[in-house]
């Protein structure tokens, strides 16, 4: 097993009992179907069904990934959701064989309206691996951003800011994904979805709590992880260690920082932690 996927059985991961999963296979099969969903997404005129997948247990991977090598069997519907005048996103719809019936709606990290899957015991992000490892369908919506921390994506080729782009970002394409989503969901299960969730974490956070006030009835239970609300500070906070360094006259040179790497990499107890483990000393090193 990986070390992204490794941490998908740690028991902080597990918080859904498998044994009260409902098994959809049958239902699934019959109605993950393109007119059934295009019958849903006439209701969206931004949205459109871009194809159906059935994915068996296993192993799962996509271009410049880490391989997934424990995932469970899903279906995937993919979409294109045009978010502003000269963007369209693509939109996800994932939904686990093995079902617990709820909906859990991924928010996004830094400037980005979604997560890459990773995860590990120390950083609270909700991928939609992670999602369907405890029985959710889950819906994710990129809004044309990408998922690296790249902040030049809100401007034009002269450096103009997209406004529609931005706002998108600010609130409306994560409300519609959620809206469609859950009629989605709804319609290919042919059960009403118990309860619905939404999760983010940083930029995400600040997703999650803009959800809240704008579209308290779009989700039963949110969680606003470590929300980026407070940016001046944030700015600030992030400098800090800089500036210290430099007050000090003792700056930390570039390579006692890759010969720390080199040393962590080399020792074969810690070299396959995530980076944010407690069980790694970054000092012991430099």
């Amino acid at each position: 097993m990986n070390q992204v996927t490794r941490w998908f059985d740690h028991p902080l991961y597990r918080w859904m009992d498998e044994q009260a999963f409902s098994d959809m296979e049958g239902v699934l099969r019959a109605n993950c179907r393109d007119s059934v969903i295009e019958a849903v997404l006439d209701g969206f005129e931004n949205i459109s069904l871009e194809s159906i997948e059935y994915y068996p247990a296993g192993t799962y991977g996509e271009p410049e990934k880490t391989v997934l090598d424990n995932i469970p069997d899903f279906w995937l519907i993919r979409m294109r959701q045009r978010v502003a005048k000269k963007h369209t996103g693509t939109f996800r719809v994932y939904l686990p064989v093995l079902w617990n019936r709820r909906f859990m709606g991924i928010a996004g990290a830094g400037t980005n309206n979604e997560v890459d899957w990773f995860s590990s015991v120390t950083f609270n992000v909700i991928s939609w691996p992670m999602a369907l490892k405890n029985g959710y369908a889950c819906g994710v919506s990129d809004n044309d951003t990408g998922i690296r921390l790249d902040c030049t994506w809100g401007f034009d080729r002269e450096g103009k800011l997209e406004w529609d782009h931005v706002e998108a970002w600010a609130y409306s394409t994560l409300h519609e994904m959620t809206l469609a989503a859950k009629k989605i969901v709804e319609a290919v299960y042919e059960e009403a979805i118990l309860a619905s969730y939404m999760h983010g974490t940083s930029g995400g956070g600040r997703e999650v709590i803009t959800e809240a006030a704008l579209f308290p009835e779009d989700y039963d239970g949110l969680w606003a992880d470590g929300p980026a609300v407070n940016y001046l500070d944030l700015q600030f906070a992030c400098l800090w260690a800089a500036v210290v360094e430099a007050n000090e006259k003792h700056l930390v040179p570039i390579s006692k920082y890759r010969r720390a790497r080199e040393l962590l990499l080399s020792d074969p107890v810690r070299r396959d932690l995530p980076f944010d483990s407690r069980q790694i000393i970054w000092m012991d090193y430099i």
